[in-house]
């Protein structure tokens, strides 16, 4: 067993890492993306000696690039959305037991 924070955790596995480490990660993954299109292009390129395929991967890159984009943020408002929502029902139970505990007192 692992001791992270004070907290026991069965496995590493488990641990969350940072937010902005998660974030980081898909942002990095987007790019590496976007970039291997154009490389396969220019690859293509060199090896039938064209001179047209870097362009068309370079397209595809940006097209998986931006949409790449887009989930990321996408995802983010969700988690954003579904942090307010907890945290508002959090504050509606703690409303209901400091209205208990006045009606007991």
């Amino acid at each position: 067993m692992n001791k992270l924070n004070g907290k026991l955790s069965g496995s590493p596995s488990k641990l969350r890492a940072d937010p902005g480490i998660a974030v980081l990660s898909r942002v990095l993954g987007t790019m590496t993306l976007m970039a291997v299109p154009g490389v396969g292009g220019w690859y293509l390129d060199k090896y039938f000696r064209t001179g047209f395929l870097i362009w068309v991967g370079m397209a595809m890159g940006m097209i998986i690039g931006c949409v790449g984009l887009f989930l990321i943020v996408r995802m983010a408002n969700i988690e954003t959305e579904r942090e307010l929502t907890d945290g508002r029902k959090f504050r509606k139970l703690d409303d209901l037991e400091d209205q208990a505990i006045e009606r007991l007192d």
